[in-house]
């Protein structure tokens, strides 16, 4: 495999283990506020939720979020996925 190819891979890899991440984080986040706002026991004397400190969660879950609610689909032209994600790994992508 040609060193571009291999090095594109490990990019596209990087991000979807962040496009992971971002995912189960948000999951974690929206779980511990709705015990909150449904008195779970327990969940009022739970430490309070700290932003994620990992590097470019908070704009993958933007992405995730957009994603999820955009009706636009590949037309969209304010697709975060298409500026954010790649952004963060230095892809281009008219070049993928």
């Amino acid at each position: 495999m040609a060193p571009a190819a291999t090095e594109k891979g490990r990019l596209i890899q990087q991000q979807l283990v962040l496009v992971l991440h971002a995912h189960k984080c948000q999951r974690r986040e929206q779980q511990l506020l709705q015990q909150l706002n449904n008195g779970v026991a327990g969940a009022s004397t739970a430490p309070p939720l700290a932003p994620c400190t990992l590097p470019n969660c908070a704009n993958m879950k933007n992405v995730l979020k957009h994603m999820t609610s955009c009706k636009e689909g590949t037309k969209c032209t304010g697709n975060p996925a298409n500026t954010l994600l790649f952004q963060c790994s230095g892809l281009d992508v008219e070049n993928i």
